[in-house]
This record gives C-alpha cells, structure tokens and sequence, in this order.
C-alpha cells in the first residue's frame, strides 16, 4: 500500500538555515516527498553527522578520515570488448553466503576505481543487503589500467553497452536455481551519468539508483570553476593528467603536448577539451557536453528503468538544478500503483519517464551523506572469502558484533541505496 501521508513536521534543521540557493516551494514539496518515501523504506530522515558538518566536510570525510576495510578479497573478471580491448571487474558475492537476489553493476566517478574507500564501502552494504556485486574498473581506472589504453567519457557506450550484455549472462549464472538474476546499476557521480547513458542508448537494467550524478556536463563543468572550488578542481585536474600520462600504451605526441607543455590545462573544461572530447570522437567540448548529458533526453520524455536520483542541495561540485528541473513532471517520490493482485508495482511519472524518483536532501554534499547514527553501521568483518560479517575488532578497536538485517555497513546513503533496490526486488516478486 502507498505510504501514509506524514504528520506536518520540520523538513530539516538546515531549511531554516540561509542555503547557496533559495528554498522556493518546489525544492520544499521535493523535501516533504523525500521524506514519505523515506519512511516507506523504513529509512530515517537524514541528519549530518557531526562533526563532519557542511557541503565540504561531508564531500571530504572519506579523504579526511579513510574508511576501515577487510582487505580485498574479489573476484576479477575480465570484460571483453570489440577491438581486443579489456575491462576489469571485480565481483563480490552476497556477505555469510546469501543467496544472491540480483547482481549490481557499480560505477565509480571521474578519477575513481573500484579501489576508492566510498565506492568499496557502498559494495558490503550492498553485499550485506543480499545482493552480489560487479565492481567495474572503466577504461583507464586501475587495477585494470594494463588492459586497455585510453581514458573514459560520460557517455563510453563503446565500453558500456558490451560489458552490461555480458553482466546480464553472468547474472544468469551466479544463482544456478533460478532462470535469471535481475541486473541493477549504481552509479556514484560521473559512473551515475554513464549508466543513465547506456540505458538511454538501450542498455536493459531492471533498477539504478544514480547519487550526485551530472545531468548537465556544462553546468557542471561551470560548478567545478567557481573559485570556492579551485582546490577540487586543482585535484581533480592531477588525477587525470597524472592517470593520461601513465597510460601504458603510450599517448599521442599531440596529447602529451597538451598536458605537460608550457601551457597545461587548469579547468576540467580545458582537460576535456584537449583530451575527452577528440579521444570518443566529438568535434569540441560544446559539442561532447551536450551529446554527453542525459539531461535533455530526460526532459524528452525517454524511458528508463525504475530509477532513483539521489542529491543534495549543497553539492559543491554538481549543482542541482538540472536535477530539480525534473521535478515539474514527477509525482512524490512514495507514490505507487496497484498491481493486480493488490500489491504495489513500482511508481511511474505519467509520461516523463517510465519510473524516476528524485530524493533531495538539504545536506550531504558531493557523494557524501555521512548521517547521524552512521558510526553504529561501520562494522567491516574481514573474514574467510570476504564473506563473514561478525567478530574481530572494527577500525576503533571496539569489539564488532553480529550484523542484523537492519544493520547494514555503510553512511546513510549507502543504506538509503541498498534499502530502495530491495524495495523494488519485493515491488517486482
């Protein structure tokens, strides 16, 4: 059954805070209806989590303070694509051997790997959530930086559309009583605007849930240049040229020109100009951010699977805006349709899209939603397989006690993602 409408309430401590933006009425009903679908999954309001308070600390708290890890323990597999090029995946099975209820391809975000602290904390709340997981190296992204040369774009269906075929062959395989595994995506900033891509290009996910994604590569190109942003753009700009010239295959003498000639580049605007946009074959950087931003198909009308946006007013690097122009054509975000046995099916917009949700939160910043109540949910076991998930000692030296189903590893929106795709695996039987 649809969810009770909430009592009236405080939508959040920080509404009544001046913000970066004004609180006009629609970001308010987006907040009141970010609130009922909280509570149909069972999920509490998010709160930051001091003392990591505000959009910069909330971005940085994983650089800040690394998060406590079992080691390593996945199983690579490499992706096959046309042209004798490769790309590396690593897989991990549910946590204390659950049967798996669906197998998850998870993108990481530009500079990232399946290595990142965030990216393999969101994999065990996954994991703990009864789900197998596809953690995907992108061209260029160690560990898989030996197996294809190049660099990744927004829009790398060349690369994508391949991999999510075979992902959905090994879906088939990971449950060997049942036909077929449902295949869902994640996708963590940049990785969240990829799949978002491949799906409108054809790509068949059942679910994706895509967090502080880009819908608009120029607005959010214009974001990242603001001068409260010059240190993330500064990091940002090393990763990636430090990442281009590592290439093991070797770079064009033009390329190597651009990024380390007198006059290298200092936007990401620069950096995609020179490299991103000619290497997948777009005439300019105007040209590759327009092609490349789902947003205007979004708009249009395009179909996607049932799919959540999950952002945050004060994201310092991808502004909401494009999210929130959306919004006019969404229902809240609990509502539901009966299916016809009683149950609910999965909610639908009326035309705008198949079924997409928006979540916005006041807080949280880029890829952060670091929430109160957190720290009781950072358990990491590091047990045979990667598979155990009770005893040893957590990162504070405190005892680790058995995880319950409630009891999740992970921040607030690592829980929030893991609790809406199991909600639609119940919605689909």
């Amino acid at each position: 059954m649809p969810a009770a409408p909430l009592p009236p309430e405080p939508l959040d401590e920080a509404v009544d805070r001046p913000l970066d933006q004004p609180i006009n009425q629609l970001i308010v009903e987006k907040l009141r209806s970010a609130q009922q679908l909280l509570k149909l999954l069972g999920m509490p309001r998010f709160r930051q989590r001091p003392p990591w308070w505000g959009p910069d600390l909330q971005t940085l708290r994983d650089t800040l303070r690394p998060v406590a890890l079992p080691a390593e323990r996945g199983q690579k597999i490499e992706f096959p694509l046309p042209g004798g090029d490769r790309l590396l995946g690593l897989l991990d099975r549910p946590l204390a051997g659950m049967r798996p209820r669906a197998l998850v391809v998870l993108l990481h975000g530009l500079g990232g790997s399946s290595e990142r602290e965030g990216l393999r904390r969101m994999a065990l709340t996954l994991q703990a959530a009864q789900l197998a997981v596809l953690r995907l190296n992108l061209r260029g992204a160690e560990p898989g930086r030996q197996l294809a040369p190049g660099t990744y774009a927004a829009n790398c269906n060349a690369d994508l559309l391949p991999v999510l075929a075979q992902a959905r062959q090994l879906a088939k395989q990971l449950d060997v009583s049942a036909a077929a595994l449902p295949l869902l995506g994640v996708g963590i900033s940049l990785g969240g605007t990829m799949l978002l891509n491949a799906c409108l290009a054809g790509a068949e996910l059942d679910a994706l849930v895509c967090t502080s994604s880009p819908l608009d590569l120029a607005d959010c190109s214009a974001q990242i240049e603001l001068p409260r942003n010059r240190i993330y753009q500064r990091w940002l700009l090393r990763r990636l040229i430090a990442q281009t010239l590592a290439d093991p295959f070797g770079i064009k003498p033009a390329e190597r020109q651009a990024l380390g000639g007198p006059r290298p580049p200092r936007t990401i605007r620069a950096f995609d100009a020179a490299i991103t946009a000619p290497r997948w074959g777009y005439g300019s950087v105007e040209h590759y951010y327009a092609a490349a931003s789902p947003l205007a198909q979004l708009r249009a009308g395009a179909q996607l699977p049932p799919s959540l946006l999950l952002h945050a007013l004060d994201d310092p690097w991808v502004p909401v805006g494009p999210a929130l122009s959306l919004a006019t054509a969404l229902p809240p975000a609990s509502s539901s349709a009966q299916k016809p046995d009683g149950g609910s099916a999965a909610p639908t917009t009326g035309g705008q899209s198949s079924s997409l949700q928006l979540l916005i939160t006041c807080h949280g910043g880029h890829n952060g939603f670091h929430g109160q109540g957190d720290g009781k949910y950072e358990i990491y076991a590091d047990g045979a397989g990667g598979d155990s998930y009770a005893g040893g000692a957590g990162g504070d030296g405190r005892p680790q006690q058995k995880a319950t189903a409630k009891q999740r590893p992970g921040c607030w929106g690592d829980r929030l993602t893991a609790s809406w795709l199991q909600h639609q695996l119940d919605l689909n039987g």
